[in-house]
């Protein structure tokens, strides 16, 4: 998967309140976000697995994969992910932006993190 034609946005945490407010609404709802998510990558078509995390602080949401899927389909599921948390977050516009991570000195398991990762943050 590359990622370099995706735009990077920094993060805008001037209202570290609001923030966290999001944040514990996905936590809260995190399960019915996986289902919705996973329903709707099957109606896609995109059947490869996906990690969704709430990180403490920053964005809102990452979202990990240990395959390697296509551009189109990273950016598909970007959108699906997008879209399901917009939903919860009552219409919220969301936006992504590539987050390199690496693993190092693990045996390949589903929950292996590819090199490449989004982080979904609210625009500027």
């Amino acid at each position: 998967m590359d990622t370099s034609e995706q735009q990077d946005y920094s993060s805008d945490d001037d209202d570290d309140d609001d923030h966290e407010t999001q944040r514990s609404i996905i936590r809260q709802s995190l399960a019915g976000i996986a289902d919705d998510v996973a329903t709707a990558m099957r109606d896609a078509n995109l059947r490869f697995a996906l990690g969704i995390a709430v990180p403490s602080s920053g964005a809102l949401l990452t979202m990990i994969t240990p395959e390697d899927p296509t551009d189109a389909e990273w950016s598909s599921v970007s959108t699906i992910v997008c879209e399901v948390v917009a939903a919860k977050l009552d219409g919220m516009h969301l936006r992504s932006r590539s987050l390199p991570c690496s693993m190092v000195n693990a045996t390949l398991t589903v929950a292996e993190i590819t090199t490449n990762a989004l982080t979904f943050d609210l625009p500027s």
